[in-house]
């Protein structure tokens, strides 16, 4: 703990020291504090990050839309048999995530090193790794959203929540 040093508690402090009382490295302040809660992890996180806050709401909602808006381009592009469909959604879903990676990297993480070569080829496959999961849950639900006969639209925003909500866990 810190010392304090000018006030009463500091002289208190040393009082119970001078007699053996308290030993010199602590303060009468070293009570056990409990862990922070949930919510004042959460909090605290996000006031401390939140210069980047903005920036991924918005490179994360303009991946969605670019995620979305490949799909439908693929779909209308003539991509309409059951497999077509599920083609034009991976390649939607690889492209969204590499946009979400670079703008991610250049503009909410744009305080950090700058890597090239292979260490930014690894940052790329690690953030794949990260987004992974969530991109293998959709490729599973997808099809089976065609299955039930889930309209395409629904059922790619369905996936997309599922797997929103998977990796925010």
């Amino acid at each position: 703990m810190t010392a304090r040093t000018g006030s009463f508690a500091a002289q208190l402090d040393s009082f119970w020291t001078n007699f053996g009382i308290l030993d010199s490295t602590e303060t009468t302040d070293s009570v056990d504090h409990p862990p922070p809660t949930l919510v004042q992890k959460i909090r605290s996180y996000f006031v401390t990050a939140r210069h980047r806050l903005i920036p991924f709401l918005v490179v994360g909602g303009t991946a969605f839309l670019v995620n979305w808006g490949l799909f439908k381009a693929l779909r209308m592009a003539g991509m309409t048999t059951r497999a077509q469909v599920f083609v034009a959604f991976v390649i939607s879903m690889e492209l969204s995530i590499l946009y979400n990676f670079m703008f991610q990297y250049l503009w909410t993480w744009k305080d950090t090193a700058r890597l090239r070569g292979l260490r930014f080829l690894w940052k790329v496959a690690a953030f794949h790794g990260a987004v992974g999961v969530g991109a293998l849950i959709r490729m599973a639900l997808f099809p089976i959203g065609q299955v039930l006969n889930v309209q395409d639209d629904l059922n790619f925003v369905i996936g997309v929540g599922v797997a929103a909500v998977f990796d925010f866990v």
